[in-house]
């Protein structure tokens, strides 16, 4: 039988057979866990070493995702925003931060709970959005059968959980880690979460990208797109053959036992795009 089309804001869609998303979503699932699998194998066999994979983190944290967020922000039609969705998605995020901060902050019983706290928040709200959500929500949700262009929310939220949750993370490790007059006080510790923030070149795309957008519009100079969808397109494979590199050696993180530091270095590193993407 023939499927009966829908009117999405005004615009009549035919939606995709079931048996159709499903194959497209185990196209995508597939293909990202294949990418991630031969970076592991490739660290396991070292062929990458891990200077190698430290410099390719480099690149893709700071120089690919940078590239692509700026690009998909720069040519984003804010008017078909929906901000309702948008703020629903950040205030989930920001239960579960809560929530998960809460659940730690309650049952830690040491000298750093609020450290504790602030790590388990960031690892419950830190999900790799972009190299993985991406082609997932691609596959779900294409820009062919739905208007709304739901993909382009993956890079919308990556500025709430870059420049609110992750700071909020790092200051309750700064105060939980830190005692007596190391502990940074007032100003001192706004300046150097703020500074932290700013310096990061995710967060300062995300923001240029919505500025550049909101003033010159959505639009790039010829010159520009082809250089930055250059960059854009390598950010996919790049960044999922760092993941599996990267997960190599890594199984023992699971016990548990890692001090506030080095879990706060991990996570800078995520921030940064050297171990999330």
């Amino acid at each position: 039988h023939a499927r009966s089309s829908v009117h999405v804001k005004g615009v009549q869609v035919v939606p995709p057979s079931l048996m159709s998303v499903f194959a497209d979503l185990a196209l995508a699932i597939g293909t990202a866990f294949a990418i991630i699998i031969l970076g592991y194998v490739a660290r396991a066999k070292e062929y990458v070493t891990p200077v190698v994979g430290q410099g390719l983190g480099q690149f893709v944290g700071k120089v690919v995702l940078p590239c692509l967020l700026f690009r998909a922000l720069a040519l984003l039609n804010l008017k078909a925003v929906d901000w309702y969705l948008l703020m629903s998605l950040s205030l989930a995020k920001l239960l579960v931060f809560l929530l998960a901060a809460g659940i730690a902050y309650g049952f830690a019983n040491d000298d750093k709970t609020l450290a504790r706290a602030g790590i388990w928040g960031i690892f419950a709200t830190q999900s790799n959005d972009i190299a993985v959500g991406l082609p997932i929500i691609s596959a779900l949700y294409p820009v062919s059968t739905y208007p709304e262009d739901y993909p382009s929310y993956c890079f919308l939220m990556a500025l709430p959980q870059l420049a609110i949750l992750n700071p909020m993370g790092y200051t309750m490790m700064d105060l939980g880690s830190n005692k007596g007059e190391d502990r940074p006080q007032g100003l001192q510790l706004f300046w150097k979460t703020f500074s932290s923030v700013i310096k990061n070149p995710v967060v300062a795309m995300v923001l240029l990208g919505l500025f550049y957008n909101l003033t010159v519009g959505p639009t790039i100079p010829a010159f520009f797109e082809i250089i930055l969808k250059i960059f854009a397109g390598a950010f996919g494979p790049s960044a999922l053959f760092l993941l599996g590199v990267s997960s190599y050696g890594k199984t023992h993180v699971l016990n548990g036992r890692e001090n506030g530091q080095q879990q706060k270095a991990s996570n800078n590193r995520q921030c940064d795009g050297l171990e999330k993407n």
